[in-house]
């Protein structure tokens, strides 16, 4: 433990300095070194390295369980990866190509790991003039090589994805390997060999590179690559030449070590799933706006970087509208962006999610709950998860599985068991319980358990008019003044519009006095 501590104290002031250094040598801005401090090893491990909080979504509340690895494991490297479940056990892929095991709340190392041959990349990126710009793009802009995916497949054999730097040919390419003994050994890579550009800021774009695993059928794996920024804008364009390996989706057939394409007109595709019925999604990251999810079908065509929903290049005179006019539609888009990451099918978890799909998004910290109906999203449910995902799986025992870029493997369960306000409404007469569910429509009544657009009750009692920090409060009631106390309370429910002029609270009031009393008795009670 003490050992910790002092090299945490050692790399927050080595890191220091060194964010220092490179702000006065112009190498780093300040949005540079908040980035950078987002996955320093000191900040993504401090605090406790197990919390557990309660949220509040539409229909369920969610317990999620967090661990933090950098906290609980030496030279643990955040900032992507992946992670699958073997044995009921749960494989972490570091960014880095280090493989670890996470059982009972421990980490271990495993012995296993990937050589993405990074430090080549980048003495000779070093070499060539490009300076290493820590934070989002971690090493060198871009990423650097790193792992990208994990596949546990039917029959227990261990695939991963990965960019890999070629010394003697100074260019990379995306590769996948499968697991034997504590050896991975190479199935396929892509080609050509992408070389850097001559773009200072992003010589090689490996945060555009795909990398999605999803078996859809014994031994044969769906593989996704990324366009690594070759556009037509930035880079040469290349997504529409067949010959070349990227921005498509592949089939692998594993056991023949034979690849054919599957789909193409791909931009990044960081997500892949086989739903129960058998019909293949994938999410795939649009420019500046336009995140896809697509129905992908053998053959069709997706459109990039002809066709988006998202702006890229105002000059690419040859980029439709968003009206893929001639390409396969995307069956949702997100503007803007959230940053699309993986996706899963929610099976057994609660009924009230029961086949839908909840994408995970590195934008936007949050995950999106998706109903389908007849092959469209009826309703995006937004969760706040405050960390970039980058993978999601359901386990085993139905709890859902996230992996972030901070370190943190989280566990959502449902909570099936009544809340605590909800245990004490039952003990209240019916008429209350009715006048309680009422108020559900726009408050929610527990603590640590917030619910989008809902003002907490919690506390209320002896709390100051507008008190929380909700947004969308009334500008009459943010001027009422006062505290609810009793009769403030009282006179509120009693006829809203009376006790405050221009209040948005759209309820005629409470007549019965004595079912006032009772109300407020309960809401004295939410603390």
């Amino acid at each position: 433990m003490i050992r910790r501590f002092i090299a945490a104290i050692l790399i927050a002031a080595l890191s220091f300095g060194a964010a220092v250094y490179l702000m006065f040598t112009g190498r780093m801005d300040l949005a540079d070194i908040r980035e950078f401090f987002q996955y320093n090893p000191m900040f993504t491990g401090s605090g406790e390295s197990r919390t557990v909080t309660v949220t509040g979504t539409n229909q369920i509340n969610l317990e999620i369980t967090s661990f933090a690895l950098p906290a609980i494991s030496d030279g643990f490297a955040s900032g992507g990866g992946a992670i699958a479940e073997r044995e009921r056990d749960i494989l972490v892929l570091s960014r880095t190509g280090a493989l670890y095991r996470f059982a009972d709340g421990a980490v271990s190392p495993l012995q296993a790991k990937i050589e993405t041959n990074n430090a080549a990349y980048e003495a000779y990126a070093e070499s060539q003039g490009f300076s290493a710009k820590p934070g989002t793009n971690i090493g060198y802009a871009g990423l650097g090589m790193r792992a990208h995916d994990l596949l546990l497949m039917a029959d227990g054999t261990l695939l991963s994805s990965f960019t890999f730097w070629k010394t003697e040919e100074h260019c990379a390419v995306l590769k996948v390997a499968r697991l034997s003994g504590d050896r991975w050994i190479d199935l396929f890579e892509t080609t050509p060999c992408i070389g850097l550009s001559e773009n200072k800021a992003k010589p090689f774009a490996g945060h555009q590179a795909g990398g999605r695993l999803v078996e859809i059928a014994p031994g044969k794996v769906l593989f996704s690559t990324g366009d690594f920024k070759h556009d037509g804008s930035r880079r040469e364009a290349i997504v529409d030449d067949p010959a070349v390996d990227y921005g498509k989706i592949h089939l692998l057939d594993i056991a023949a070590r034979t690849k054919t394409l599957y789909s193409h007109g791909h931009r990044n595709p960081q997500g892949l799933l086989q739903d129960s019925q058998g019909l293949v999604w994938s999410t795939e990251h649009g420019p500046i706006g336009g995140d896809e999810l697509n129905l992908i079908h053998p053959g069709r065509d997706y459109g990039w970087p002809n066709a988006t929903l998202g702006r890229d290049c105002m000059t690419c005179d040859w980029q439709q509208d968003g009206r893929h006019e001639g390409y396969e539609q995307p069956v949702f888009a997100w503007v803007p962006s959230i940053g699309s990451s993986n996706l899963i099918e929610v099976r057994r978890f609660a009924k009230a999610w029961d086949g839908d799909l909840l994408v995970a998004s590195l934008k936007g910290e949050a995950l999106h709950r998706l109903r389908i109906h007849d092959r469209r999203v009826q309703v995006d449910e937004p969760i706040a998860i405050g960390d970039r995902i980058r993978d999601i799986a359901q386990l085993a025992d139905h709890r859902i599985a996230l992996w972030t870029d901070s370190g943190h493997l989280m566990f959502i369960r449902a909570l099936t068991e009544p809340s605590p306000a909800e245990a004490l409404l039952a003990g209240y007469p019916e008429p209350v319980r009715a006048l309680a569910q009422d108020c559900l429509a726009c408050h929610s009544f527990d603590s640590g358990r917030p619910r989008v657009g809902a003002i907490g009750l919690w506390g209320v009692a002896g709390r100051a008019k507008a008190g929380t920090d909700f947004a969308d409060y009334s500008p009459a009631l943010i001027g009422a003044g006062g505290v609810w106390d009793g009769a403030a309370l009282d006179a509120f429910l009693a006829d809203p519009q009376g006790a405050v002029p221009g209040t948005a609270m759209a309820y005629a009031g409470i007549k019965d006095a004595a079912l006032r009393a009772e109300l407020i008795r309960f809401l004295n009670a939410l603390k």
